[in-house]
């Protein structure tokens, strides 16, 4: 766990990108990456804290939280690339899309307002357990939070929200996730860019030595070198019998 401090000069302007990002974070990045984005607009950022599970590491995605910003970034524990991003308070960054801001600024994310900027969708789905409507576009689903006095108006079969509330008030979003293919329920991966090494398959060939698959290079293992030893490299791509796979989370 550690946590950063620095005073906010301005508020963060980020371009929603369904499916894509958020501002300059993007989704399947390296965590390497994002810290290196945080580190270079610190001035803007106020405070983040990095999350992991010590004792299920592997189970539970690490996190990186700019908690003055109120954006939760989400990284796959084996490969550490971004599959969610997570804005829970809306009034605290300026969200805009396709150059036209949504929310922050004075401007409300109502579902009015949602609608408007990404258009007509597929019914939402209510979220009994916690009271909630969940509207969902391709790679972006919206939370809004329904009040406690409208709550016996909707039940776990309801899937339309109405445009303005009993009292005439538009509903607010309160959250916003961004993801990679699929539901918001299962986020995935994007796929890594072309010629990308990081994360690359690994094939170990007994006798022979490692071929990082992407790249078709070949290190060889010596056979008077000690255990783990490389004698030399290669681009060889010639295979051989008894081999095993892993990947590697290496960036070069």
């Amino acid at each position: 766990h550690k946590t950063k401090h620095n005073t906010p000069v301005i508020m963060l302007n980020l371009d929603v990108q369904p499916g894509s990002g958020l501002g300059f974070f993007r989704l399947g990045m390296p965590i390497s990456e994002a810290i290196g984005l945080i580190e270079e607009h610190n001035t803007d950022i106020s405070r983040v804290e990095i999350q992991y599970h010590q004792s299920e590491p592997l189970e539970r995605d690490i996190t990186l939280n700019l908690v003055g910003e109120g954006i939760l970034l989400s990284f796959d524990p084996f490969s550490q690339r971004l599959r969610l991003i997570e804005v829970h308070n809306l009034a605290r960054v300026l969200l805009s899309y396709e150059h036209t801001v949504f929310s922050g600024g004075g401007m409300e994310p109502t579902f009015a307002q949602v609608y408007n900027t990404f258009g007509p969708s597929y019914p939402g789905d209510y979220d009994h357990e916690n009271n909630r409507y969940v509207l969902q576009y391709p790679g972006l689903s919206f939370t809004f939070s329904i009040p406690a006095e409208f709550r016996h108006l909707y039940t776990k079969d309801t899937n339309e929200l109405p445009m303005e509330m009993p009292n005439g008030v538009s509903p607010l979003a309160s959250c916003i996730y961004l993801y990679a293919g699929g539901r918001l329920r299962n986020p995935t991966l994007p796929p890594l860019g072309e010629g990308s090494l990081y994360y690359q398959p690994v094939l170990a060939r007994l006798g022979q030595g490692v071929l990082f698959a992407s790249s078709s290079t070949r290190a060889a293992v010596s056979s008077t070198a000690v255990a783990g030893g490389i004698s030399s490299s290669d681009s060889s791509g010639s295979s051989g019998s008894g081999s095993s796979s892993s990947s590697s989370g290496s960036s070069g």
